[in-house]
């Protein structure tokens, strides 16, 4: 990755419930697994990201704790809107088992939900989508 890219990541949380004992699937080689009493604050985990800046030897260190939202889809942010879209778009045209669901027609909906005003990246994308429903509606 070089200067003036950006990577989009997206994970899916699913929180242990508090009466639940948490494990690890294989032991941790360098550390102990000892729940703290911050387990039970709102972080739901902690982003840590390495970079070297331009000219630099020394890589530095972003910390950024990723805290729990009750925030609806509709009232997340354009880019994690499309990016849900297009990730969603990937899980359907692989058939995978954890697109659950989800359709072509949503992804529609969320991708209208996310669209600026006028962008062709978007608006292909959709042509995209449409295409592939229309291909799936005439193989049935």
């Amino acid at each position: 990755m070089g200067a003036g890219h950006t990577v989009t990541a997206l994970y899916e949380i699913i929180p242990t419930p508090p009466d639940q004992e948490v494990s690890t699937a294989t032991a941790l080689r360098y550390q102990q697994s000892i729940v703290t009493d911050q387990a039970n604050a709102d972080e739901l985990l902690t982003f840590k990201l390495r970079y070297k800046p331009i000219g630099s030897k020394q890589s530095l260190l972003i910390e950024q704790p990723v805290r729990y939202s009750e925030n609806t889809f509709d009232e997340s942010s354009q880019n994690f809107r499309l990016s849900a879209t297009i990730a969603g778009f990937g899980l359907l045209l692989r058939k995978s088992k954890y697109s659950g669901t989800l359709t072509f027609d949503r992804l529609e909906s969320w991708l209208h939900g996310a669209q600026p005003m006028v962008n062709t990246d978007w608006q292909d994308f959709e042509q995209l989508i449409q295409t592939q429903t229309a291909s799936l509606l005439s193989n049935q």
